[in-house]
């Protein structure tokens, strides 16, 4: 009885364990983010003239863009400028295309990244795709626009800024597909 006991014991604790790791799992993910400099609320509604927002003619910052694709999705993904030179409070433009490869409909999340960290914090999106999950039909083509700015509060020392977005594969029950076929969807949560 005593060994049943035990193995009754490890059990209730790995229980126990698993549970509070659920339970602080979404704050650890949400610090891990932070850290890192992936924004999961970004500024959606900003906008840069309700903002009153000056433009530094005396500070400009490089911008460099980068994408990558995740999960082996058969998607070319591409931002139309590489780089882009910007004063801070600027607001700047810049077109990201999307072809789907196959001839399935395919489903997926942008997620985005700013680096360096303080750059991450002081910045917002006025429009961008990162907004919503995202739906391609076959062989269907896209170009959709990221619109930002950097705030004055950011770091003197920040003079390069790099922004990269990386797709990942949803599953179509994950993704809300009200709207026309071939429109960008929000997922409601």
């Amino acid at each position: 009885m005593k060994r049943n006991s035990k193995i009754l014991l490890g059990l209730l604790a790995v229980a126990v364990i698993m549970f509070a790791f659920g339970f602080a799992n979404v704050p650890l993910f949400k610090q891990f983010c932070s850290a890192i400099g992936i924004d999961l609320s970004p500024n959606a509604g900003a906008s840069q003239d309700e903002a009153g927002i000056e433009i530094d003619s005396t500070r400009q910052l490089k911008v460099l863009f980068t994408t990558s694709v995740n999960d082996d999705l058969p998607i070319v993904f591409e931002s139309k400028k590489h780089e882009s030179e910007v004063f801070v409070g600027e607001s700047d433009k810049n077109m990201y295309h999307f072809v789907n490869m196959t001839g399935d409909t395919l489903y997926f999340r942008p997620v985005h990244s700013v680096f360096p960290a303080d750059a991450s914090k002081k910045y917002s999106m006025i429009e961008c795709f990162c907004f919503r999950d995202m739906m391609l039909l076959p062989h269907e083509e896209v170009e959709v626009p990221l619109v930002y700015y950097f705030k004055p509060s950011l770091s003197e020392e920040v003079n390069r800024v790099t922004m990269h977005y990386t797709l990942f594969q949803r599953d179509k029950d994950d993704v809300d597909l009200t709207g026309t076929p071939g429109e960008f969807n929000v997922e409601t949560n």
